[in-house]
């Protein structure tokens, strides 16, 4: 079955926009998160923009990765992003 389209506001979009420092086992990424109206895009290591396809407020799918937003101590943000084969985890710069 199509994963089902979640609205999420435009007001939580804008707060997990900004460029993550990630580390997947100890190689380190570059994940750069836009906004454009009500969608969300995600850049990685400056390939392109790619869609990012609401499953919660805090969880989407890109391109069958689940990429989910968490807070983090000190009031900052944490992406993490679930393959099947591991998971890369990282924090916003400020």
């Amino acid at each position: 079955t199509a994963a089902q389209l979640v609205p999420v506001p435009a007001a939580t979009l804008a707060r997990y926009v900004g460029t993550y420092d990630t580390d997947n086992a100890g190689a380190k990424h570059v994940v750069a998160v836009a906004q454009e109206g009500t969608s969300l895009w995600l850049d990685y290591d400056g390939v392109g923009k790619e869609l990012l396809i609401a499953l919660t407020p805090e969880r989407f799918s890109w391109s069958g990765t689940i990429v989910e937003f968490s807070p983090a101590t000190g009031g900052g943000l944490n992406i993490t992003l679930h393959y099947v084969e591991s998971t890369e985890r990282g924090s916003r710069r400020k």
